[in-house]
């Protein structure tokens, strides 16, 4: 099977080992629907390159539906596209248009990294694809392993928040406390005007840290 992808961050490592057993059986799920490595997208070294805070610095989780399937575009953060593409895919065009429209901010791609770095999670509910095909890997068990990885995040942060766009990432609900998620449809073209626009997310979410008494995002 080969190495498994690895955490950069060492707490990451440490709360997620319990959990190895099942991360052998997906990766190898993986590596038998894609046995081309280099068709896995993101890379293995970027499967879990979200997960660059410590884990009890995590304040915020936006919860993605699978990788971009397009070549060197997924950067293994949910909706972030690498600073090799030059046009933004239709959904992250709705999710900047929400950004600007509720921060007064211009979003580009440094953005979604900013966020990163105070603490905002960028997880998606698989974490790999298959270049060319999205949701490739929608049965190889990355849905268990994210759930998992959220369980460990509530226990290390109690008071996280969630940020759920589409029925498929509401589907993550209970994995946060009451009170403690966002809950709009999904910035897709097909869902965006059903009430995704105009939500204000951003705003959303430092109300929520407020109350907490929480220090809130820099949008």
């Amino acid at each position: 099977m080969g190495q498994l992808p690895t955490y950069p961050e060492p707490s990451w490592s440490e709360a997620m080992s319990q959990h190895e057993v099942l991360l052998q059986s997906v990766w190898s799920n993986v590596l038998q629907a894609t046995p081309h490595r280099e068709l896995i997208t993101p890379g293995e070294r970027l499967v879990f390159s979200a997960m660059s805070m410590p884990i009890n610095e995590v304040a915020v989780v936006f919860i993605g539906q699978d990788p971009y399937p397009t070549a060197g575009m997924a950067t293994g953060r949910s909706f972030e596209v690498s600073a090799a593409t030059h046009q933004l895919p239709p959904t992250l065009k709705n999710i900047a248009a929400e950004y600007t429209a509720d921060t007064g901010k211009s979003f580009t791609h440094e953005t979604i990294g900013s966020w990163a770095r105070q603490g905002v999670l960028m997880l998606n509910a698989h974490l790999t694809t298959q270049v060319g095909i999205s949701l490739a890997h929608k049965s190889v068990g990355w849905g268990d392993y994210t759930r998992l990885i959220l369980r460990e995040v509530r226990e290390a942060q109690p008071h996280v928040i969630g940020v759920l766009w589409g029925r498929q990432a509401q589907e993550f609900r209970s994995c946060f406390g009451v009170g403690h998620t966002l809950q709009s449809p999904h910035p897709s073209p097909l869902a965006a005007h059903r009430g995704f626009f105009d939500s204000r997310p951003f705003t959303g979410v430092n109300t929520l840290l407020q109350r907490r008494n929480r220090t809130l995002m820099v949008w």
